[in-house]
């Protein structure tokens, strides 16, 4: 509490459960489905009752598919303005004609208010904006901008669609890490992903550096910390699990040597966000105690 300023019980991230299914909204997904306390996000701390709704489970499937082609889609995610709160209030909205908990909705406010809130505001609205419109604006992005081209050497390069999924992956677990003090094992994650991409690229020819065993001390000492992200942004590179490893594809243009070069400093650009959150916070943990 003396870090911020104001006693904040947690970093919450929402869904809304009906009929026996969890819904939530996550960067790189859009609105996804899954069997209560199954996602990445583990089992609720707490549970709200919202009441009953008279909506039928078919209206809410449509409302949701209006909503992930308008509103909330996969490249929709923003940390700030448009994060899974928004989503399960106005799903709330939609299903019972009231909103979820003040404290909840409107803990960025809260967050962005506190003296280290004010401190983050610039980096996490950086981190926050959609690529074309950083580059619009003039503001460099926290994560690097990426030079895209109809087809570079090794392949065609990262394309918005890939780029605004990576980006809503590593917003996802920027914000997930926010909370807890697990700055030092994400930013390890995302450092050894970056790297084994790195060595796909400046070692072309060697089969070894294309497959990535799920038991060697590499993914379990280190990957394994940021999953399942860790793996979407395998598989969003080109990898894919084979038994009881993540292989690239083998043959002439089996995959684009290129996406995995424009990955790689998008990836190092989230590394070194969560590094900074990590340094700031130590030292006004090492003031207070001083």
């Amino acid at each position: 509490m003396s870090l911020l300023g104001t006693r904040i019980e947690a970093v919450w991230h929402t869904a809304i459960v009906v009929g026996g299914v969890e819904h939530y909204f996550d960067g790189g997904l859009g609105i996804a489905t899954a069997t209560p306390g199954t996602t990445r996000f583990g089992r609720a701390m707490r549970v709200d009752h919202l009441g009953d709704t008279t909506r039928t489970m078919d209206e809410f499937i449509a409302w949701n598919s209006q909503m992930m082609a308008t509103k909330y889609g996969p490249f929709d995610y923003n940390l700030l303005q448009r994060n899974c709160n928004h989503y399960t209030d106005d799903a709330a909205q939609f299903l019972v004609g009231r909103g979820i908990a003040d404290d909840v909705i409107n803990q960025v406010d809260r967050l962005l208010s506190t003296p280290l809130g004010a401190m983050f505001r610039p980096m996490l609205e950086k981190i926050s904006m959609a690529p074309d419109a950083a580059a619009g604006s003039g503001v460099n992005s926290t994560h690097s901008d990426v030079p895209r081209s109809a087809a570079p050497a090794g392949g065609v390069g990262i394309t918005l669609e890939q780029d605004t999924a990576l980006r809503g992956l590593l917003q996802a677990m920027e914000e997930e890490v926010s909370g807890t003090s697990s700055f030092e094992s994400a930013s390890r994650c995302l450092d050894t992903i970056a790297t084994v991409l790195d060595n796909v690229t400046q070692h072309p020819s060697e089969r070894r550096y294309q497959t990535l065993n799920t038991s060697s001390p590499v993914w379990t000492n280190i990957i394994s910390l940021g999953e399942p992200t860790a793996s979407r942004i395998l598989e969003l590179a080109g990898f894919r699990r084979v038994d009881a490893q993540y292989m690239l594809p083998e043959g002439p243009g089996a995959f684009s040597f290129q996406l995995l070069r424009d990955m790689v400093p998008i990836i190092r650009g989230s590394r070194d966000s969560i590094e900074q959150i990590g340094q700031a916070i130590q030292a006004s943990l090492a003031d207070q105690s001083s």
